[in-house]
């Protein structure tokens, strides 16, 4: 795709409207092609400039290969002398929000996030709501001064443009477009990276600490969403290498020769396989016993951590604990695409530790380890990986996208290519809707969800123990909850526990096209403290569900909503 650096200043104004006003040098969609206006006549725009002639070009507001903008956005050059686009200084309009934040957890048990809400915006800046303690609003330090209506965040002078934020409880790091990687809020464990365990209350400059160069280009940052592992981060570089942060219990850092038992990294330390082979993700998961592990370009994953949360990859190790990462053996033959891992303390009970984990390969087969083999309350709980590579077993390949549970009721479920939803273990929270199979059951067998037909896009869970959630895209872009909805996050204006499958009445009451969506928990039953963030095509970002600490971002004081509505900016 070309750039045609003679229509910088372009102003684009989304679809052409026979009603609306133009002036010299606005730009619409129309006819089928891109035209612009020379203040007497439209002039089409030809392919291969930074205009295209199909939706999802250049200058689209679904574009994500070049540049894209939203309405009153004109074409600029920025201080790198590439095109993008931006408000003039002179409109007093505000920014558009460019991106929602990433929460791409392997550990899905949802204590954190939802608390404090964070937006990228078309200028490079972060806005945040909702909770201020230790400094999660970057400036606001206030803890008791909760903030209903985002606020940007305070980078120090040096910092560039924001280019992603990744929040986790309590805490946040971003990334400008420098490469250069920020950070701020609760510290106890040194997981900010600063070198020490005080609350940062502004976002504090990450590289030149400890292992990582100052001149690192950061690419990724990687997080835990549940119990210890909430206290750790992973940054990754453009060359590869993996740095890690924070809590490191069962040495599951893999930053030393000899295993030393549990302690803290303060400033990000490098992880030593990572500088033998150059890694493309990392994951980050567990409760009181963690489990870490990386994956490189050609799909091998390595392990590290407890060796029942590790799938006994690293049983030979002294101590149960191995200090570097192991080769999970299978994906040498069959190349991984994900990993989950949920891991949980029962505080219920007080019997210990609970862990699933799950590794989807390119092939569409799974295998998976803890909790139990084949479902809840059959088997005694196995730490060696089950349902292996064609091992023959019903239902075993053709996987989508699968995700796990645990916390006393272990539980899988996942999406097929065929679009049907299907789960094993323990269903949660059906309400008085039901399903085939009644709420509160278990099923050693996989067991279709017939309600959701096959129609399904992507979802995400959140919740342990007894408290389940999910949310699934469908493929017409609207979006249907299952389990429980104490708080509204379901969108459908209840409150009413359960799932309706393709029944319209239980949609999400959302008559925008969304472009990206995330849902984030609060607190361990995090099922009943879920909030929805999806951004719209049109630049607003439309919210639902838990808003005790203002992450709404509505600027009114209410418990919860139950219907989705934009962000007061």
């Amino acid at each position: 795709m070309q750039i045609d650096y003679t229509k910088i200043g372009y102003r684009w104004k989304g679809d052409y409207s026979a009603t609306a006003t133009y002036v010299n040098g606005d730009v619409t969609r129309k006819d089928g092609g891109i035209y612009a206006y020379n203040g007497t006549t439209w002039v089409k725009h030809i392919q291969d400039q930074q205009n295209g002639t199909a939706k999802g070009e250049v200058l689209t507001p679904d574009d994500t290969t070049v540049v894209s903008g939203i309405v009153d956005q004109t074409l600029e050059i920025n201080g790198l002398g590439m095109p993008e686009f931006a408000f003039p200084t002179d409109n007093p309009r505000r920014t558009g929000v460019a991106k929602l934040p990433k929460i791409d957890f392997a550990d899905n048990s949802g204590i954190g996030m939802v608390q404090s809400m964070y937006f990228i915006m078309s200028d490079g800046t972060i806005m945040a709501c909702g909770r201020t303690i230790h400094g999660m609003l970057g400036g606001k330090t206030r803890a008791d001064q909760n903030l209903n209506r985002p606020t940007q965040v305070m980078f120090p002078e040096g910092a560039g443009r924001m280019v992603d934020v990744y929040p986790a409880y309590y805490c946040a790091h971003s990334i400008d477009h420098k490469g250069q990687l920020w950070g701020w809020g609760y510290n106890n464990l040194g997981q900010v990276g600063v070198g020490n365990t005080t609350t940062q209350y502004t976002p504090k400059l990450i590289n030149g600490k400890g292992d990582l160069p100052a001149d690192a280009k950061v690419t990724d940052v990687y997080m835990s969403n549940g119990e210890a592992g909430v206290s750790a981060r992973i940054f990754r570089t453009d060359d590869g290498r993996m740095y890690y942060v924070g809590q490191n219990r069962q040495s599951c850092a893999g930053t030393q020769e000899n295993n030393s038992g549990d302690y803290a990294l303060t400033t990000p330390k490098l992880i030593t396989k990572s500088a033998e082979i150059p890694m493309v993700k990392a994951y980050i998961g567990g409760g009181d016993y963690m489990v870490t592990v990386l994956k490189d370009a050609a799909g091998r994953m390595y392990i590290c951590g407890e060796y029942n949360s590790a799938g006994n990859y690293v049983y030979p190790v002294a101590d149960w604990r191995s200090a570097q990462h192991t080769l999970i053996t299978q994906t040498s033959v069959y190349p991984a695409k994900d990993f989950m891992f949920h891991g949980s303390y029962f505080h219920g009970s007080g019997v210990g530790e609970y862990r699933i984990a799950v590794i989807l390969f390119e092939n569409g087969e799974i295998m998976h380890w803890g909790g139990n083999e084949s479902g809840y309350n059959v088997t005694p709980r196995v730490y060696n990986p089950g349902g292996m590579i064609s091992d023959g077993r019903p239902n075993g390949n053709n996987w989508k996208q699968v995700s796990c549970w645990n916390g006393y009721y272990p539980t899988i479920m996942g999406i097929k290519n065929d679009g049907s939803m299907w789960y094993m273990g323990y269903l949660p929270g059906a309400g008085s809707y039901g399903t085939q199979v009644s709420p509160g059951t278990v099923t050693n067998v996989w067991t279709r969800l017939v309600e959701y037909g096959y129609d399904n896009k992507r979802f995400v869970t959140q919740g342990i123990n007894y408290g389940r959630f999910w949310m699934v895209e469908k493929n017409n872009g609207s979006f249907q909850n299952g389990g429980y909805n104490g708080t509204g996050v379901a969108g459908n204006g209840t409150i009413t526990d359960g799932y309706l499958g393709n029944v319209p009445d239980s949609l999400m009451k959302l008559n925008k096209p969304i472009k990206e969506w995330i849902v984030g928990g609060y607190m361990q039953q995090a099922s009943s403290y879920n909030t929805f963030y999806g951004l719209g095509y049109d630049g607003n970002v439309y919210s639902t569900g838990y808003d005790d600490y203002g992450q709404l971002g509505r600027e009114d004081e209410q418990e919860y909503a139950t219907t989705p509505s934009p962000v007061k900016f």
